[in-house]
């Protein structure tokens, strides 16, 4: 937006002045270690790029909008055409900020792939950042694990162990099942197998999952007391995991259908948190290394027919 001057038009180029100000100290911020700063002038400055969508804000332009977005991704994809000069690279993956290469490990393939990146710098006057990875395990794009070249582990969507916003956590987000990603990471990072990681975990908490319903839908469990099949009204949010034996858990819609949560399972409901044996939490093991190896199964063939 600063580079291309692209602002509200009824706004004018003030609105430039002053967003670039926003951009000074959320840099300085950074430079100074200050990230928490840093998080929120970055907030600031992504929302005023969405607020350019939102027909209730006084930010409101959808030509900017459309021309930012464009404008990012034609410069995107000019890069990606411009690195295809280079012998046997592979671009693994393109998103709205930033691309994935793979590209051959000899010096004359890496000097160029650096000089064309500073070649669309000079074209596009934007600046790009770099991570060089050891290893990745990509689902799709926004779902994957990486690991840097010093050994840092990086993971996005279905593959977050710990959800952060910028450098804070993020406890608006929905931690269900945690165990899943916390035994990929250890799967594909440590070669430990995923049986081992989720059958030695002890932290009921990385088990349970979330369930939130919506104005007039709502939960219930049913189960069976004798000879007759009960059911319990839940709350708006519920947490819970998947157990051995336990309650059929079902979303009942306000329009009068149902759908079962977790279908094929059992559930307990653990809203309040109640100290046993581990043994006594009866955890369905078998649930959590399913999800992990359809997981494994969609990646590995996947990444088998891409390198083919």
């Amino acid at each position: 937006m600063i580079l291309n001057m692209l602002y509200p038009e009824h706004l004018g180029e003030r609105f430039i002045e002053v967003y670039k100000q926003i951009l000074d100290m959320r840099i300085a911020a950074k430079k100074d270690g200050n990230m928490l700063l840093s998080d929120a002038y970055k907030l600031a400055l992504n929302s005023c790029y969405g607020k350019s969508n939102d027909k209730h804000s006084f930010l409101f332009d959808p030509k900017l909008t459309m021309a930012v977005t464009l404008a990012g991704q034609l410069s995107l994809s000019m890069l990606i055409e411009m690195l295809h000069r280079i012998p046997d690279i592979i671009v693994l993956q393109s998103n709205t900020d930033g691309i994935t290469c793979k590209v051959p490990n000899n010096e004359r393939s890496i000097n160029m792939y650096y000089n064309i990146c500073k070649e669309w710098e000079a074209i596009t006057k934007l600046n790009l950042e770099y991570v060089e990875y050891s290893k990745m395990v990509i689902a799709d794009v926004n779902n994957y694990l990486a690991v840097t070249t010093t050994g840092k582990v990086k993971n996005k969507g279905r593959f977050e162990v710990n959800k952060v916003v910028g450098s804070e956590p993020a406890y608006h987000k929905d931690n269900s099942f945690k165990i899943v990603p916390l035994a990929l990471q250890e799967f594909f990072v440590n070669n430990i197998p995923i049986e081992q990681t989720i059958i030695k975990h002890r932290n009921i908490y990385d088990f349970c999952g979330r369930q939130k319903f919506k104005g007039r839908d709502c939960g219930v469990v049913r189960y069976i007391s004798g000879e007759n099949i009960l059911q319990e009204k839940q709350q708006k949010n519920v947490r819970y995991y998947i157990s051995n034996k336990g309650s059929t858990f079902v979303k009942k819609y306000a329009k009068g259908t149902d759908e079962l949560i977790n279908k094929g399972f059992q559930v307990t409901i653990f809203n309040k948190f109640i100290e046993r044996d581990w043994i006594d939490y009866d955890v369905n093991y078998d649930f959590y290394i399913k999800e992990c190896n359809k997981e494994i199964n969609n990646i590995i063939n996947k990444q088998l027919n891409l390198f083919e």
